[in-house]
């Protein structure tokens, strides 16, 4: 996965040999599955919910699995470290701005709300500005205008932190849930927790 959530719990194998003595390996690893599972569903779902937004395509392509490693939460989208890190001059680990320029026409398009606009330069009605990378115009519409353009300094995306917080969100249960799963274990199998 491209981005993925990666927790390492400190002490587990700790725990789990002083749980030995009193379970074999299989009811541990069963133990551990039947409280990691949901756990990982649950907190796969948070990120969902808590990813951006435009199309949903990002948000399903947020996922979990299990390995021989353990449980992994995360996505194949490459637009996954640009939402949650951001880019260009605007991201956690600036860059510069960066271009966009057309390529199959002549100009970029793209619609902007009229009246920013016509408060902006103090203007009603046909609003034509030129500039050496920037040329637009418009017509007279109550709502919004076409913006044409030969090059664009983009200053780049503002981060918006989803699995970090999930990730921060989630550490504190799986550690509860995995403590309260051992102590039941012991529990059960005569031990002492």
């Amino acid at each position: 996965m491209s981005m993925n959530v990666v927790l390492e719990v400190q002490g587990l194998q700790e725990v789990i040999d002083m749980v030995r003595p009193f379970a074999d390996d299989a009811t541990i690893n069963a133990k551990t599955e039947e409280v990691m599972t949901p756990t990982i569903e649950a907190m796969t779902a948070r990120l969902r919910e808590r990813a951006p937004y435009k199309t949903g395509t990002y948000r399903r392509s947020i996922m979990w699995e299990k390995d021989a490693n353990g449980w992994t939460s995360g996505t194949e989208s490459p637009i996954g470290p640009w939402l949650e890190f951001g880019t260009g001059i605007r991201g956690e680990y600036p860059g510069d701005f960066y271009e966009i320029r057309p390529r199959y026409k002549k100009a970029l398009r793209w619609r902007e709300e009229l009246s920013e606009l016509a408060i902006f330069y103090g203007l009603r009605g046909r609003v034509s500005v030129q500039h050496k990378d920037l040329s637009w115009s418009s017509k007279s519409s109550k709502t919004h205008t076409d913006v044409f353009a030969k090059l664009v300094r983009h200053p780049g995306i503002r981060s918006r932190p989803h699995f970090r917080p999930t990730f921060e969100e989630f550490a504190p249960i799986i550690h509860d849930r995995l403590y309260q799963g051992f102590v039941s274990l012991l529990s059960s199998s005569g031990g002492e927790p």
